[in-house]
């Protein structure tokens, strides 16, 4: 079952567009789980002691995430003001993560595809942020 078609199921009236909350969900899901296949891909290479930055931030960035998508997931008495806080956190997480990430983007692949995903998520969580 689709992260949209759940939501739909959901009895209480949807105050955010439904469809930009499932996608920012499902990028925030997969960008935690990216992430952490990144860093577990950086602490294999050769140069491991030059991916300390990019491992920590790719471990950031997968618990931002992992949290965000949990906590838009959820649709009752929630909080606007921590909701607006926690995407603005993805945001940056997801910033931070993909600027790293893109320093190594030429020599691993891994890196290139996690930077990818990091901006991805970020957008999606920025259209959710200007509908909150």
């Amino acid at each position: 079952m689709s992260t949209a078609a759940m939501l739909d199921t959901h009895p209480s009236s949807a105050t955010l567009d439904r469809e930009a909350l499932a996608r920012a969900i499902d990028a925030c899901l997969a960008c935690s789980q990216t992430c952490t296949a990144c860093a577990d891909a950086c602490l294999a290479e050769p140069d491991v002691a030059e991916m300390a930055r990019c491992i920590r931030d790719d471990l950031d960035c997968a618990d931002v995430c992992q949290a965000t998508g949990r906590i838009l997931t959820r649709q009752t008495a929630g909080d606007p003001h921590l909701t607006r806080a926690v995407l603005e956190a993805c945001i940056q997480a997801c910033s931070t993560c993909a600027a790293s990430c893109g320093e190594h983007r030429e020599h691993h692949e891994h890196c290139r595809i996690c930077a990818d995903v990091c901006e991805a998520c970020g957008q999606a969580c920025r259209a959710v942020l200007h509908a909150l």
